[in-house]
């Protein structure tokens, strides 16, 4: 049986995460991420701080695609918000969750680690009911030359709309 076609509203059903960070934790992690940034040579554009705000707020994965429908980014260049996401994964800044062609980020908040599930098939993602028990920097194992190693909690199989 061939996967059922799901319109891309449907793929754009917002998705929550099962905690909320409260302003103190959003303003600091922003601030944060901005004096990093200034730190490597980064300017505060005002795209960075909508960028910021808006992936801190929602504090959880956005598709290049979702992060341009929010309206305060919207109305910039496409290429622009392309190239100043993948600045903040080289930082470190934000973490790519899924495949590459639908690649999900998400901002990386001091304290808040999450598990996913992505679909193999349409690239879907959600949250998984899973909270790691593992620490979120692993000291005892070994992995030089390699430093600041973090696992990341991505699981992989097929969304019910996909089976």
């Amino acid at each position: 049986m061939p996967p059922r076609v799901v319109s891309e509203s449907q793929r754009l059903r917002p998705r929550r995460s099962a905690c909320t960070p409260g302003e103190h934790e959003i303003q600091g992690t922003i601030k944060m991420a901005l004096e990093r940034l200034s730190q490597s040579g980064y300017r505060k554009t005002p795209l960075l701080r909508t960028v910021l705000a808006e992936m801190a707020t929602h504090h959880s994965p956005m598709t290049l695609k979702e992060l341009m429908s929010i309206p305060s980014i919207g109305d910039c260049d496409p290429s622009s918000a392309f190239r100043l996401i993948k600045r903040l994964e080289t930082e470190g800044i934000v973490t790519r969750l899924g495949m590459a062609h639908k690649a999900h980020y998400l901002l990386v908040m001091p304290g808040h680690r999450h598990a996913y599930l992505v679909c193999k098939i349409c690239g879907f993602l959600e949250e998984a009911n899973f909270q790691p028990t593992s620490p979120t920097i692993c000291t005892d194992c070994e992995f030089a030359p390699w430093s600041q190693v973090e696992p990341e909690f991505c699981f992989t199989g097929i969304c019910p709309d996909c089976t």
